[in-house]
């Protein structure tokens, strides 16, 4: 599918993708100013552009001629088909099997697959994070002392994320967050196996000198029974770290600029080096109150929208062999909200694959 619209001397060209299930739309050149200049780069870049676009509409003929793969699962990237493990070196088959995160609730790119060597017939039940960036060697070394899932390797594609491949925890895990949102009422018992969980976890990442950098309750994953009380070990609550996205030596590493900064207790501001200790002022040693689960500012994905205040919007689509066009009148976006819902929706649906 192919999108091209105009919002007032602006052009913009998007591609989509429908896979039977869910929609993806992703820009495909930067905005276009579709105004003269004396030096003729903005004209000579709208032609460029504009041919490029023909020239894609040309190739969807013969793309229609040939029926798409069924064999992946709806919503689910198609550029990971194998990885190299690091445990063996060998390369591995790697299927997705679905979103563990719904899109509507969260902007991470957390999935459900397995893998296996093509020489055997057992498949790995997985999780697969795709991520710009990540702390691999911090999350190998704490899982290294159990208290991280197994790293088993990750696998990069040209102009889409890392998908970093490990393993799948099961139901019995939960995030800190959960269990004490829903404390059982003997749940005090707990406090100080929880406490020495924490403790240990800060220990080992400080003995290299490591730094996790969001060390919060809903990035730890505790083990519980069926009546929700945590399973000890040694007396001490079993734990695992998860998304190590900012995670690496301490000093080194950074706050990301887009951090949610309405969430409090941060040691640091947003773009700060993550200090030796940010870690242990961050750590919800004693129960805290509720926090959203968002590192980055939920609206960004929709700024596109504010584009439409001025002027005449056009789209046009070209999807299966059909062009459709339509037309939109000046208007706001925060006024426009019915006209905009089938924008909105394409824009939350940003996701690189």
């Amino acid at each position: 599918m192919l999108d091209v619209a105009g919002v007032g001397p602006i052009l913009i060209v998007a591609g989509g993708f429908y896979d039977g299930k869910s929609v993806t739309v992703e820009p495909l050149t930067r905005p276009c100013l579709m105004m003269e200049d004396d030096t003729g780069k903005r004209q000579q870049e709208l032609a460029r552009v504009l041919y490029a676009s023909f020239d894609a509409v040309r190739a969807f003929r013969g793309l229609l001629e040939t029926p798409l793969s069924t064999t992946y699962a709806f919503g689910t990237p198609r550029v990971y088909p194998s990885f190299c493990r690091l445990d063996t070196g060998r390369e591995t088959l790697l299927q997705f099997e679905e979103r563990l995160i719904p899109v509507d609730t969260s902007h991470h790119l957390l999935f459900s697959g397995k893998c296996r060597d093509p020489s055997t017939l057992t498949w790995d039940k997985v999780a697969v994070k795709l991520v710009m960036n990540y702390g691999s060697e911090v999350h190998r070394f704490l899982a290294g002392h159990n208290l991280a899932p197994i790293l088993y390797g990750s696998v990069a594609a040209v102009g889409a994320p890392t998908a970093y491949v490990m393993s799948l925890l099961g139901k019995e895990w939960v995030t800190l967050l959960d269990y004490r949102s829903r404390l059982p009422s003997d749940a005090s018992t707990f406090t100080n196996a929880i406490t020495a969980g924490l403790n240990k976890v800060l220990e080992v990442l400080e003995s290299k000198d490591y730094v996790h950098g969001d060390l919060r309750d809903n990035n730890i994953m505790i083990l519980v029974d069926a009546e929700r009380h945590p399973v000890l070990d040694a007396g001490q609550a079993q734990l695992r770290v998860i998304d190590f996205n900012w995670a690496g030596n301490a000093g080194e590493v950074q706050y990301p600029a887009q951090r949610n900064d309405s969430i409090e207790g941060w040691p640091g501001r947003a773009g700060d080096l993550i200090k030796a200790g940010h870690d242990r002022q961050l750590t919800p040693i004693s129960p805290p109150v509720a926090r959203t689960n968002m590192d980055a500012d939920p609206g960004g994905s929709l700024k596109l929208l504010s584009w439409a205040n001025v002027g005449l919007a056009f789209s046009f689509i070209v999807f299966d062999g059909i062009i459709s066009v339509t037309f939109v009148g000046s208007a706001r976006a925060s006024g426009a909200a019915h006209k905009c819902d089938l924008v909105a929706t394409a824009r939350e649906q940003l996701r690189p694959w």
